[in-house]
């Protein structure tokens, strides 16, 4: 029929980005917006890992475990998806990843920039969260185990290619029931330079644990015990700034005012490491980021220029 073109003729925009009502035909199309985005759990032994991942899964909908909802189990209960209990070892020894529905859907585009109150729009609802639970740092037991301190390094870098296009942010974790170590600190630098220095400070968020104990000791207590912190540390949390460090108390029921803090939390500081890094489109750091970072570290070491993290 005139007028009309052939199907086989006709230009396909399914999955394209939309053009800007400013942009020049001649302008290269944006990149597609992203799918899929990882948040990995990295720290110390006895932090408080599996417990804050299953904390972030409870913030949405259900979990894509074959044998249940993080959603609806309950705290402490053997239905929660990470393994999580005190005990004298590390009981994470391999990286785990499950799918978190709903709850992390972040506004991160500059014209979805506002104060987030909680609701969602249709595009940050297209956006799947993967969290992944990796073994400790500092653990006695994994240095003990086949291939040492090594082995269990290159088990935390797995988390790179678990994730379906890559980890967008680490969640580095400490204990606020405590000081945090020396060891913590040298641990956090080896991660830093497994995954590429620039682009672990770009997509860190500190998280403290045990946030119970520091609403009983008063709502400043916070403060001080972060002015009371060693020169690394405050190095560590001034690269990550203040938006990007928060507070988890992992045993918040579901629905409660700390629950939600934690959540409004997170998903700020989601929204600034994604904002960081160059928005909806950036890519995040894979198994391919990686093996750079391996390479960089063993050409420093052949040059004789690596610290003494790169030699771990």
């Amino acid at each position: 029929r005139r007028g009309r073109r052939s199907p086989r003729h006709q230009t396909s925009t399914r999955g394209a980005a939309a053009m800007p009502p400013d942009a020049d035909p001649g302008d290269p199309p944006a990149p597609a917006r992203r799918r899929h985005r990882a948040i990995a759990l990295v720290g110390k032994t006895g932090t408080g890992k599996s417990s804050t991942g299953n904390a972030i899964l409870r913030l949405g909908a259900s979990s894509s475990s074959a044998s249940s909802s993080a959603s609806s189990a309950s705290i402490g209960s053997p239905e929660e998806v990470f393994v999580s209990r005190r005990s004298a070892a590390g009981v994470t020894t391999e990286c785990h990843v499950h799918r978190c529905d709903g709850g992390l859907s972040i506004p991160c585009d500059e014209d979805a920039r506002r104060e987030d109150d909680g609701e969602e729009d249709a595009t940050t609802a297209m956006v799947t969260w993967w969290v992944i639970d990796t073994p400790g740092t500092c653990d006695d037991a994994a240095a003990e185990r086949e291939g040492g301190v090594e082995a269990n390094l290159v088990e935390i870098e797995r988390c790179a290619s678990l994730a379906p296009e890559g980890v967008d942010a680490f969640a580095l974790v400490f204990s606020a029931a405590g000081r945090v170590t020396a060891d913590e600190l040298d641990a956090a630098e080896w991660l830093r330079h497994r995954f590429g220095p620039d682009a672990f400070d770009a997509r860190t968020i500190v998280v403290f644990t045990h946030a119970d104990v520091i609403a009983f000791e008063g709502a400043s207590h916070f403060d001080a015990y972060l002015e009371g912190a060693p020169a690394a540390l405050a190095k560590l949390l001034k690269r990550a700034t203040p938006d990007r460090v928060i507070l988890c108390d992992a045993r918040a029921k579901p629905g409660s005012e700390d629950a939600a803090r934690f959540k409004k939390s997170l998903r700020r500081a989601l929204r600034c490491v994604v904002e960081g890094v160059g928005g909806a489109a950036a890519a995040a750091t894979t198994a391919a980021d990686v093996a750079a970072a391996a390479e960089a570290r063993r050409v420093l070491s052949h040059t004789g220029s690596h610290t003494t993290a790169l030699a771990w």
